[in-house]
């Protein structure tokens, strides 16, 4: 199928990668050893380590290209240029961390420099232009697709744009059969009717036919015994999506088959567990380290420009939309019986330091006894009033599916700038968007970029902070 051929050559290609990085190691190391150095490379045996650790690390990112589908013949130089620094992070993160653990002295420093200097070079234009190479190497002559279309001319708009897509995946279309007579395909040639299959497929040989339009069962039984019976792959391309205006699922469970609008990893016991361990890792520390430090500051600066409570609390929307109690440092004036407004850039009910705290996050800081307690997460959409909820519902869609998880004290809407007082309809819908993204896409890594993202943001904070 051609789901399957995205992913191979996905693999493929980091197989490549992985022997290109092996083979650069080991070049390297004759060049500076073997021609400079006549006496050969010394300590060999940690050299064979390293290379081995290298190679190992690569493999791991065959795990990643098959639980992650992505077309490596699409990526642009903005997604080329991330994926080159990520394969480059995998390989040096275990590799120095082996080097510092093993206090390893023998392995040359220079040499080290010069292949971790070269190898995101490689990786880079490995990306940029091996896949292609790779692409006609495996798909091409005999493993061409030569694909007939049986439909409606108007699915071939639908269809248009991923045929031209899966042509560099050896997907060669040969024409078109209508569903009724009298039909006429502007973009492809009329190759006959459904009963000419087994004379179509010998006579062009046709090895894959996809079906762009849903039959009845009366139909599409003898289809299916007059495609398989030619040794013809059959395909389904099913229109729900477009009917539903949105994404769907196929999943099956138990013996039935469903349709899902969603895809939500974290409902895999498994990815609650690790979750909560990086949950826990970055919560306990800073409960046990900073707070008792960060509550004497605090009180301090109320001390001085606010006495009142240390602690603010208020009920906010978190999992399953259920209301819970959220920790927060107060940051506002005592008594101003404005709890539900937003704060807005200059508000009267902030103190001065109390902007500077604001401003930086500290505020939030509480929060990580939320997690300690497991109504919150250090990564989700951020909670909100149940009076803020009602009227975010209001002005989009699907804005209470933001509940399926907990909610977060960071989160990807805030870390890509959508932070502070939501004003617009516009502010919400783009907020909501990416809780979305986050709540189907869930993973380790996405945690942990969005939770060092936060922290930059805390030593440089956007506008939208206040």
């Amino acid at each position: 199928m051609i789901n399957q051929r995205a992913k191979g050559l996905n693999l493929v290609h980091i197989c490549a990668q992985a022997l290109l990085a092996f083979v650069l190691f080991w070049a390297l190391a004759f060049f500076q050893f073997g021609l400079l150095r006549p006496s050969g490379i010394p300590h060999y045996h940690h050299y064979l380590t390293y290379s081995l650790l290298i190679g190992g690390a690569l493999m791991l990112q065959v795990v990643y290209a098959s639980l992650y589908d992505f077309d490596i013949l699409r990526l642009d130089l903005f997604q080329i240029s991330k994926l080159t620094c990520r394969q480059t992070l995998m390989v040096a993160g275990p590799f120095f961390f082996y080097l510092v653990a093993a206090q390893d002295t023998y392995i040359s420093r220079g040499f080290l420099f010069s292949y971790f200097s070269l190898l995101p070079f490689l990786f880079f234009f490995s990306n940029r232009y091996m896949a292609p190479f790779l692409a006609q190497m495996c798909f091409g002559g005999r493993r061409l697709q030569r694909t007939v279309l049986c439909g409606h001319p108007e699915d071939l708009l639908r269809l248009d744009a991923w045929l031209e897509r899966k042509q560099s995946f050896g997907m060669q279309v040969l024409g078109f059969i209508p569903l009724s007579e009298g039909t006429v395909a502007a973009s492809l040639p009329i190759l006959g009717s459904l009963d000419q299959i087994e004379e179509l497929s010998s006579r062009l040989r046709v090895n894959q036919i996809i079906l762009t339009r849903e039959l009845p069962a009366s139909q599409l039984e003898p289809l299916i015994s007059r495609c398989e019976g030619a040794g013809t792959r059959l395909f389904f391309a099913h229109g729900l999506e477009e009917k539903l205006g949105r994404p769907i699922r196929f999943f099956r469970d138990d013996g039935l088959y469903f349709v899902s609008l969603r895809h939500e990893p974290l409902e895999s016991p498994f990815n609650r567990v690790i979750k909560r361990a990086i949950d826990m890792s970055v919560a306990l520390p800073i409960i046990i380290l900073v707070l008792p430090w960060l509550n004497l500051g605090v009180w301090i600066v109320h001390r001085f420009q606010s006495p009142g409570p240390l602690f603010f609390r208020q009920k906010r929307i978190g999992l399953h939309n259920e209301e819970f109690s959220i920790f927060k440092y107060r940051t506002m004036h005592v008594g101003h019986g404005r709890e539900a407004d937003q704060a807005t850039a200059h508000d009267s009910r902030v103190f001065t330091l109390g902007r500077w705290m604001r401003k930086m996050s500290i505020d939030e800081m509480p929060q990580f006894l939320n997690v300690f307690r497991g109504e919150m997460s250090i990564v989700g959409p951020r909670p909100h009033l149940f009076e803020h909820e009602v009227s975010f519902a209001k002005m989009t869609e699907f804005y209470r599916i933001r509940g399926l998880i907990k909610p977060g004290i960071t989160g990807l809407a805030q870390v890509r700038g959508f932070r502070g007082e939501t004003r617009t309809q516009h502010h919400v819908h783009q907020r909501l968007q990416a809780d979305l993204y986050y709540l189907e896409n869930w993973s380790p890594l996405l945690d942990w970029l969005i939770i060092f993202r936060t922290v930059w943001q805390m030593i440089r904070p956007p506008k939208s902070a206040y």
